[in-house]
């Protein structure tokens, strides 16, 4: 009789630290299962693109206002009225030119081939240019509601435009010159 007391006595003190066992045991459950589902939630959330979003490949937006740009443009060229096969064929189009352009970029070819890097180069002015003209168009019109207008010549306007063009894009390549990291070889400007 001794004997089955102490096997009972024995068993009694483990029995207690199992229920506490158990007892964290399923708390991290419940704790794993909560934050598996809001790990779910907001994946879910994660694949909503934005409204003026229609795509995103790789981590770049195919912006709304873009699509339906060429799909104006593919419409102009077009007889019948577009279908729904020619909406989701210009999408196509556009997600297979971003896909080019990121092998384009990835592949070195921009700074590698001197005609892509000219062809970039002089695309960026000329977007700069336009963005340039409409602000000094800005600037004139509010000069002219605060100054008396000054008769001028054509070539003393186109001559002023270019002295301002250059100088506003001095400006904008000093702030991307201010925004990089440029690193210099000793001397200066090269070998």
């Amino acid at each position: 009789m001794n004997r089955t007391t102490k096997n009972a006595e024995s068993v009694a003190p483990t029995a207690v630290p199992d229920r506490t066992s158990l007892y964290w045991l399923a708390l991290g459950a419940i704790v794993g299962i909560g934050l598996g589902c809001f790990t779910v939630a907001g994946w879910i959330g994660a694949d909503r693109l934005p409204d003026t979003v229609i795509a995103r490949v790789n981590d770049t937006d195919i912006r709304l206002l873009e699509y339906q740009r060429a799909l104006r443009m593919f419409a102009s060229e077009k007889r019948d009225p577009v279908t729904d096969h020619d909406r989701a064929m210009v999408l196509e189009r556009m997600v297979e030119e971003e896909l080019l352009v990121q092998h384009g970029v990835a592949s070195g070819l921009v700074r590698g081939d001197r005609g892509v890097r000219t062809t970039v180069i002089q695309s960026v002015l000329t977007g700069l240019m336009v963005e340039l003209e409409a602000e000094v168009k800005d600037v004139a019109g509010e000069k002219k509601s605060t100054e008396p207008v000054v008769a001028r010549s054509a070539g003393e306007i186109a001559g002023a435009a270019d002295t301002t063009h250059d100088a506003l894009l001095r400006e904008y390549l000093g702030q991307l010159r201010d925004a990089a990291s440029i690193r210099w070889v000793e001397g200066g400007s090269g070998r």
